[in-house]
This record gives C-alpha cells, sequence and structure tokens, in this order.
C-alpha cells in the first residue's frame, strides 16, 4: 500500500516541478496539481486509501472509508444509541476486516488509523460547532492539529467544487498540434 501511495509524488517539489516540465507538463497544469487535495488526503493526511490492485493493475483510485450514520433514538431524550455518540471502529456498517482487503492490502491497522482520523475530526467538529467542550487530546490522539481538522472540515463540507475538483482548462491553442497527436510536422 505505501509504495502505491508512492507513486504519488509532491507537485511543491522543485525536481518534480522540473521533471514535469521536461516531460511537456504546463505550469497550468502544474498549478492545479498544488491546488488539488490529491496530495493533501492522500499524503499528508494519509486518509485517502488505494483501491486493491487486481489482475495485475495499478489503478489510480484513492477511497476514504465512510463512517456509520451518529444513530439516535426517537424518544423524549433523543438518547445516542448503543455505542455512545460515534460508532467504534470494530462496529462500523462495513466490517474492518473487508475495508482492509479493500483498501489495504489486508492492513487493518491502516484502515483503524484513517477511521480514528475520521471520527476524532466528527467529535472536533461536532464540539467546536455546537459549543461544547472540546477534548484537547482528541485530535492530538489521531494525528491531527485544529488546522489540520479545520482544513479537512473545509474539504469534505463546505468546500466548493473548485476546491474539490481541480482540473484545468484545456489550452489547445497554446498546444503546437504536431507535438500534442506525437507526431512531426508534414516535411520534416
Amino acid at each position: 500500500m505505501e509504495a502505491h501511495r508512492a507513486v504519488i509524488l509532491d507537485p511543491r517539489d522543485p525536481a518534480v516541478r522540473d521533471a514535469a516540465r521536461k516531460n511537456g507538463v504546463s505550469d497550468q497544469w502544474l498549478e492545479a496539481a498544488v491546488r488539488s487535495p490529491a496530495h493533501a488526503l492522500v499524503k499528508e493526511f494519509g486518509l485517502a486509501l488505494p483501491l486493491h490492485p487486481e489482475f495485475r493493475t495499478l489503478p489510480m483510485a484513492y477511497y476514504i472509508p465512510s463512517l456509520s450514520p451518529v444513530l439516535s433514538t426517537l424518544g423524549d431524550s433523543h438518547e445516542l444509541m448503543e455505542h455512545g455518540m460515534f460508532p467504534e471502529a470494530e462496529t462500523l456498517r462495513a466490517p474492518l476486516s473487508y475495508l482492509a482487503g479493500l483498501l489495504s492490502g489486508g492492513n487493518r491497522e491502516v484502515v483503524a488509523a484513517v477511521l480514528a482520523k475520521l471520527v476524532a475530526l466528527r467529535a472536533f467538529m461536532r464540539a467546536r460547532n455546537l459549543g461544547q467542550p472540546i477534548d484537547p487530546g482528541v485530535l492530538e490522539r489521531a494525528g491531527l492539529t485544529e488546522a489540520a481538522a479545520v482544513r479537512l472540515y473545509r474539504l469534505f463540507t463546505i468546500g466548493g467544487y473548485d476546491e474539490r475538483n481541480v482540473i484545468p482548462s484545456q489550452q489547445r491553442e497554446e498546444q503546437d498540434p504536431y507535438t500534442r497527436k506525437g507526431r512531426a510536422a508534414s516535411g520534416s
């Protein structure tokens, strides 16, 4: 799984940018890569996990495991159900072993760590949004900072389309059509 994640390079790294330019990647695409959330979700926060490769392929598909919804009983007190405020990783609707086989080559600890970050983010933002006391260690135990939690919250919930999907417009008029098609100009 780590080898799969290593395929994603840091678009801010000058060596990566220089190599990309030498291979014909435009500055427009490089800037889009910097603004894209892919590097942050895959490498910086480690939340996006690669889909298990099948038939010796290396799909560039990364997924963030989902949490079960917060369930409550309908009644006078609107109490949260059996597992407390948020379900534990072992009690999610999708079994941990299933998610591990699908997303981390069977490594349950990797998926459990991602789910712990997501639960910590959910608990932190819920307390913050409701004006409740915030457990100072909830993010720290999951390996997140308050700034990271706010950034992830924005990306997951209120970030706009342009923040989540950073794709530059195609500028065919700026590219040599013969180079783009991979052949030499006629008469050359």
